[in-house]
């Protein structure tokens, strides 16, 4: 990315800044982040997302709390399951399908933070957003947690994509290729 693209895209990213994280959601392996501008609000008004198809994570308290990684990592029902029909500890059956809802880390995880966002205290509004030359982003929240998203394939594909609040404007697109206003 050009450093006119980097600033385009910084730009974008910007609104952000002072919008609490009100919810976590995941499609297939697309998660959405959605954004609400006020920090105390559990409405959805003029709400704005980020979707993730690439490497992320969260760092919270100096720990990894939430990775794309644990998408493909099994849920802690699942391992009950499988202990109770006494298959092998650690042993992922081949009929795994970590897309089902329920069914990976991730989704333990999204459900966890999910509950922490409703919550008052414990509020993530966006105090800073960066981004890099190559499209990664570093979101730094409020209470410290570092949100990192980063472009993980040298191919064209999809690796995030930004909703902005009004639905007239374009969505902006990263590819790990370049950029684009759809």
């Amino acid at each position: 990315m050009n450093n006119t693209d980097m600033l385009f895209v910084q730009k974008k990213l910007n609104d952000l800044v002072g919008c609490t994280l009100i919810n976590l959601s995941r499609t297939a392996d697309l998660l959405c982040l959605s954004f609400a501008p006020r920090a105390l609000t559990t409405e959805v008004q003029e709400e704005q997302s980020l979707h993730l198809q690439c490497y992320y994570r969260l760092v919270q308290d100096g720990r990894v709390s939430l990775a794309r990684s644990d998408y493909f990592q099994p849920s802690e029902a699942m391992w009950d399951l499988w202990r109770k029909q006494g298959l092998e500890e650690d042993v992922i059956p081949d009929d795994y399908r970590c897309d089902e809802l329920g069914a990976n880390r991730l989704d333990d995880r999204i459900v966890e933070l999910n509950d922490v966002l409703t919550g008052i205290e414990n509020r993530f509004i966006v105090r800073t957003v960066m981004v890099d030359s190559i499209g990664d982003v570093t979101l730094c929240f409020d209470n410290g947690a570092v949100w990192s998203i980063l472009v993980d394939t040298s191919g064209g594909e999809e690796c995030w994509r930004y909703l902005p609040a009004n639905e007239e404007q374009p969505q902006l697109v990263l590819y790990s290729d370049g950029i684009e206003c759809e």
